[in-house]
């Protein structure tokens, strides 16, 4: 399946440590079986910000004329982008509504890609008797237990061989050689509730807690009468 990918340097300098990073990953890129790359740099450009008019769903285009306008048949072309490029972002979070009790929420994000390897020669290629990461089918760590429970999401990819599965990989859902697998990443996202929960520290922890805090303020109270204050007040 061939791949297109756009490298975008959003730097303000034409030339600088973005620009070589992101062509350093272009060019890993390119080490990858029928995938083409392109690279842009933003630096020079005049490139205005949204301002909310409303167009572009009305029009399915941004009507503000600029050097992002050239930009938009590239982004729409690419084969993997989770934006509509006006306004919104291809997800739906809710504002309200069934959340789970603890308020964490955990995403796990997966595209296409190749597994890592080391790259013995530097030839950007993976080569027979190089090692690499044999990864099992992603998952989704709910729990945050690091280990793949029955009723958490997984994607679904062909592999039985013996393996500790990788980051987020399932064990013993490998394939056994290098080559195509899910590149995966995960983030928890918190929710506060309306209303602040407080709660009771106990025990140890709890004791030295209130002995620094009174400690402080002990000191202060030394401090503010210019008083003398004594070894019972540490």
């Amino acid at each position: 399946m061939a791949i297109h990918v756009l490298g975008v340097s959003g730097s303000p300098r034409e030339v600088g440590a973005t620009t070589r990073l992101v062509r350093a990953a272009l060019l890993g890129a390119e080490a990858v079986p029928d995938v083409t790359t392109e690279f842009v740099a933003l630096a020079g450009r005049e490139i205005h910000g949204c301002t909310g008019c409303g167009q572009c769903a009305k029009l399915g285009r941004c009507v503000i004329d600029d050097d992002m306008q050239p930009l938009y048949e590239r982004l729409v072309a690419l084969d993997s982008s989770n934006a509509d490029l006006y306004n919104n972002l291809g997800l739906t979070l809710r504002a309200q509504g069934t959340r789970n009790a603890n308020g964490r929420v955990t995403i796990v994000a997966y595209t296409p890609g190749e597994e890592d390897f080391t790259d013995l020669n530097g030839n950007s290629r993976w080569d027979a008797g190089e090692t690499f990461t044999d990864l099992g089918q992603a998952f989704r760590d709910d729990n945050a237990n690091n280990t793949y429970d029955p009723g958490e999401f997984f994607v679904p990819r062909t592999g039985a061989s013996t393996c500790a599965g990788g980051l987020l990989g399932r064990p013993n859902t490998c394939d056994g050689t290098w080559g195509e697998a899910d590149l995966r990443a995960q983030t928890v996202v918190v929710f506060s509730t309306t209303f602040a929960n407080f709660g009771t520290r106990t025990g140890s922890a709890a004791q030295g807690a209130c002995a620094r805090r009174r400690s402080r303020m002990a000191f202060a109270s030394c401090a503010l009468t210019n008083s003398r204050c004594t070894s019972s007040a540490r």
